[in-house]
C-alpha cells in the first residue's frame, strides 16, 4: 500500500521567501525610478516640486513601504482548517487585517506596490467572500485616497491611474477564482485518495483479522480431535483392567503424541481470537483438494520432493498443514478466476527446518478451457484480499510468503511459501 506523503511546510516557505524577494526588488526598482524623477523631473517628463516636499514624499513612501514589506509574510499566512475540502475556512483574521494594511500602505509607496497586488491576489484567492470584498474595496479607496493627496508628487487625479486602479482588481479577482478553484480540486483530489488509503488498509485489517479467526476455527477443531483421541485412549484402559501389555504400551504411546501434539495446537489457538465455529475437517488434504478441482474442469499436478511424501502433509503440525491447504486452495482460486482452464503445478520441496510450497499456473493452454457454452471467457473477478489473508497466516506460523504475479517477461503467476516444519524421524 502507498502511502500519501505529508505536506512538507518547508515548500511553503520557499514560495514566501521567493515572492518577498522578487517583490523587494521590484518594489526597489519602482522606488528608484520613482526618486529619479524628483532628481531629474525634465529628464522625466514630470512636474518639478519643492525639495522640501520630495524629502517628506521620499520619507512617506519609504516608511510605508518598509511597513508593508515587513506586514506581507503574515498576510499570507494559511490555517490548517483550509484543507479541509467542505470547510469554509479561509485563513486567520490576523491575515486578512495584515493583508488590508500591506493594500492601504502598497497604495501610498511604490516600494510596496508589487507585494500589495500580491497580497490582492491571496485575498481573492480566499473562500469566504468577505476576503476578496474587503481587499478590493481597500485597494480601491487606497488608490484613491493617494491620488488625491498627490503622493506621487503631482496632486490632483491622474484619470489613467484611476483606471489602471479598477483594472488590477478585477484581474486580481480573476486570477484569485482560478487559484481557489486549483487549491480546492487539489484539496478533494488529496482527500479522496487519503479516504481510498484508510478504506484500503481498513480491508486489509478485516482480511488479517478474518484470517487469524479462521485459523484460531481451524486449530479449535484440530484440538479438539486431539483431546477426544486421548480421552477415548485413556477411557480404555480404565475399563479394561485386563489388557494386553502390548495393547497398554500402543495407547500410552498414542496418548502421549496426542498430548504433546494438543499442547502444541493449544500455544497457536491462544495466539489468535476465535469466534463463531464454522464446519472445518481436523486434518485437511491437499490430494483430496486437486481431486476437487481437477473434477471443476482445472488440471492440477502435485509434486511432493524426495524425501517427502502425500503421507508427511498428514503427520504435520496441524497448523503447518491448514497453512499449506489454504495456500494450495488460494492459489487453485486464482487460477480459476484469472486463468480458466490452465494447469496449476503444485510443488512441495524439502528444506532445512522447512518446507517450500510453490504454486504456479501459466496462461490458458487452450482458450475454449473453462468458458460457457455462450464463448466468453468465464473470469471472476477478485477483491485482492485472498493474498493479504495468506500472507498474515504464513507470518503467525513464522514462515515467509512471496508472490509474483505473472508480466512482461513471465508468463506465469507463482506463489511461494517457505513454512518450519520439523518432525521427530525426518525433518523438511
Amino acid at each position: 500500500m502507498t502511502t500519501l506523503p505529508a505536506p512538507n511546510p518547508w515548500t511553503r516557505r520557499a514560495v514566501v521567501a521567493t515572492i518577498m524577494v522578487a517583490g523587494v526588488l521590484l518594489g526597489l526598482g519602482l522606488l528608484l525610478f520613482t526618486v529619479w524623477t524628483y532628481i531629474d523631473p525634465v529628464a522625466a517628463g514630470v512636474e518639478p516640486i519643492p525639495q522640501e516636499r520630495a524629502y517628506a514624499l521620499f520619507l512617506v513612501q519609504v516608511v510605508t513601504g518598509v511597513a508593508g514589506i515587513v506586514l506581507t509574510p503574515f498576510a499570507l499566512r494559511h490555517s490548517a482548517a483550509e484543507a479541509d475540502p467542505l470547510g469554509t475556512a479561509s485563513g486567520p483574521r490576523s491575515a486578512l487585517i495584515c493583508g488590508l494594511l500591506v493594500i492601504a500602505l502598497g497604495m501610498f509607496s511604490p516600494l510596496g506596490v508589487p507585494l500589495a497586488v500580491v497580497v490582492l491576489v491571496s485575498h481573492c484567492s480566499r473562500r469566504s467572500i468577505a476576503w476578496p470584498v474587503a481587499a478590493v474595496v481597500t485597494y480601491v479607496v487606497g488608490a484613491f485616497v493617494a491620488e488625491l493627496l498627490g503622493v506621487d508628487g503631482d496632486p490632483g487625479f491622474a484619470w489613467g491611474y484611476l483606471a489602471l486602479s479598477l483594472v488590477i482588481p478585477v484581474i486580481a479577482l480573476l486570477i484569485g477564482m482560478i487559484r481557489r478553484r486549483r487549491r480546492e480540486n487539489r484539496q478533494r483530489v488529496l482527500a479522496q485518495a487519503r479516504m481510498t488509503e484508510a478504506e484500503s488498509a481498513a480491508r486489509e485489517d478485516r482480511a488479517r483479522i478474518a484470517e487469524r479467526t479462521r485459523i484460531a476455527r481451524d486449530m479449535h477443531d484440530s484440538l479438539s480431535h486431539r483431546l477426544s483421541l486421548i480421552a477415548m485412549h485413556a477411557g480404555a484402559l480404565e475399563y479394561r483392567a485386563e489388557t494386553d501389555p502390548e495393547d497398554v504400551r500402543e495407547s500410552a504411546a498414542t496418548i502421549r503424541e496426542s498430548a504433546h501434539a494438543a499442547a502444541a495446537d493449544l500455544r497457536a489457538v491462544l495466539s489468535v481470537l476465535r469466534e463463531e465455529q464454522e464446519n472445518t475437517a481436523p486434518r485437511l488434504d491437499l490430494e483430496e483438494l486437486a481431486a476437487e478441482a481437477r473434477r471443476a474442469g482445472t488440471p492440477v499436478d502435485i509434486t511432493w520432493e524426495a524425501p517427502l511424501s502425500p503421507a508427511d502433509h498428514s503427520r504435520a503440525p496441524t497448523l503447518i498443514a491448514h497453512t499449506l491447504y489454504r495456500i494450495v486452495q488460494e492459489g487453485l482460486t486464482n487460477a480459476r478466476k484469472h486463468a480458466p482452464g490452465a494447469p496449476v503445478r503444485v510443488t512441495v520441496s524439502p528444506a532445512r527446518r522447512a518446507v517450500v510450497l510453490r504454486v504456479s499456473n501459466p496462461g490458458p493452454a487452450d482458450p475454449a478451457v473453462g468458458m460457457p457454452p455462450g464463448g466468453t471467457e468465464a473470469r471472476v473477478p477478485g477483491s485482492g484480499l485472498g493474498l493479504v489473508g495468506l500472507d498474515e497466516r504464513v507470518r503467525l506460523v513464522g514462515g515467509t510468503l512471496e508472490v509474483r504475479p505473472a508480466g512482461p517477461g513471465h508468463d506465469e503467476h507463482i506463489i511461494t511459501a517457505t513454512l518450519p516444519w520439523e518432525t521427530g524421524d525426518r525433518r523438511a
